[in-house]
């Protein structure tokens, strides 16, 4: 028996074009798609150094006014809050991506059961960095970041704990939507199995639609960047257009997506809250996963897999989730006097000096954060995903409640494997 051919969903103009590369036993694993979401956790952190460097020491008025007289770093601002901006809508895209192909290798057909295997493993993803953070931030903001006296009210803590509002460490708003999107992924899933893509199509543009509408009238995130998870999933459904492109074209198209997906909410839009930017946006990092992944990119694909591009992108939500704090608490607890002596009142030197100390704070935790809380847990969600009490909910005649008794003791043996040092899930 020959060898079985792999690629993102099997797809055989992905494995003619050879885009891939199976490591560690993983053919479905993309590392080019792990070392983007590192890129990706970068550019927002720069983004949000450089803006509110200014804006965190000085009155209000004063920065306003900083900005007007000096147009150049007026511009640079813009255009790393344009990449920054843009950076989250690809977080979401390469999302979108991921889990479809996550979902097509779990399980062949819908059923109760990979639904909850595809539930559980997002919690085990999502949640234990995030308790982490938001528990930090409880603890440390009256004494590090604002000087207060006084704790966040404890209803406030439970509810960014989980979930429902952002108001503590404001880039989980981004988490709040990976959370909502991943049911509607789910269905979206579904909706590919039995239409392909002509389904997933139409899911696309109802949710741009109601996209458009959360932005008209309720000001909902997750309404407005849902879409984006069903642009990312429909991408190996059109991997053939990207693998035919000639290489130059390629990358002439993979610099015009990223340069215009930058420049559509300060430039084109001139918005940072345009619903139609989000959508260009998106079109755009669609446009750059698919090319990354089938197209005939070796240059760029080289770079994406070098090991600390990689390594960056493995600690990258961690990074994502523990920047601003740091920023914070560094623009607020240090002196003035002391900014002033380190860069002569020269503002792109201070905001140089306060990214790269953001950076190696932020990595040396994101380390920690990666190597004793998140790797360990999403070990456990994966064993938890794959253990009997969920495969075994549906029996091979479609009898849900034939194997629920003995799916309960699997389950409940599962946890108690998956914790112990010596599994193979916790190495």
């Amino acid at each position: 028996m020959g060898q079985k051919k792999w690629g993102p969903l099997n797809d055989p103009i992905a494995l003619a074009a050879g885009q891939a590369k199976s490591l560690n036993n993983r053919p479905w694993f993309i590392p080019a798609i792990e070392s983007m979401r590192g890129i990706a956790a970068l550019t927002v952190s720069l983004a949000h150094v450089y803006g509110y460097w200014l804006v965190n020491r000085l009155p209000p008025s004063v920065a306003t006014e900083f900005w007007n007289e000096h147009a150049f770093a007026n511009a640079v601002r813009r255009v790393l809050f344009g990449a920054g901006a843009s950076a989250v809508t690809l977080f979401f895209v390469i999302s979108g991506f991921v889990l479809l192909i996550s979902l097509q290798r779990a399980a062949e057909k819908p059923t109760l059961g990979a639904a909850l295997q595809f539930g559980v493993s997002r919690i085990f993803r999502i949640y234990p960095a995030l308790v982490v953070v938001i528990l930090a931030w409880a603890v440390t903001e009256p004494w590090f970041l604002f000087g207060s006296t006084s704790y966040r009210p404890l209803s406030e803590v439970v509810r960014n704990l989980s979930l429902f509002d952002a108001t503590m460490d404001l880039p989980t708003w981004s988490t709040r939507v990976e959370i909502a999107a991943t049911p509607v992924l789910f269905l979206a899933w579904l909706i590919r199995l039995r239409w392909r893509e002509r389904g997933l199509l139409a899911v696309i543009i109802a949710l741009a639609l109601c996209g458009l509408a959360s932005s008209l009238y309720a000001e909902d995130m997750i309404g407005r960047y849902i879409f984006c998870f069903a642009l990312g999933a429909i991408l190996p459904d059109v991997a053939s257009i990207f693998a035919r492109l000639p290489r130059s074209c390629a990358l002439g198209l993979l610099a015009a997506a990223v340069m215009t997906a930058i420049a559509a909410r300060p430039f084109i839009f001139a918005s940072f809250h345009s619903q139609y930017a989000i959508w260009v946006e998106a079109g755009c990092y669609a446009i750059v996963v698919g090319l990354i992944v089938y197209a005939d990119l070796p240059a760029v694909r080289r770079f994406l897999e070098l090991s600390l591009c990689r390594w960056f992108g493995r600690i990258s939500y961690s990074y994502y989730l523990i920047h601003f704090m740091i920023l914070l608490i560094l623009l607020r607890r240090v002196p003035d006097w002391l900014i002033s002596a380190m860069t002569g009142n020269n503002y792109f030197v201070g905001a140089m000096l306060v990214f790269v100390a953001v950076f190696c704070l932020t990595t040396a935790l994101s380390i920690a954060m990666y190597g004793f809380i998140e790797r360990p847990l999403v070990a456990v969600g994966r064993r938890l995903s794959a253990s009997a009490a969920l495969t075994q909910l549906q029996d091979r005649r479609g009898n849900p409640h034939a194997a629920i008794g003995r799916g309960y003791g699997c389950f409940f043996n599962s946890v108690q494997d998956a914790t112990r040092p010596s599994s193979p899930a916790c190495r």
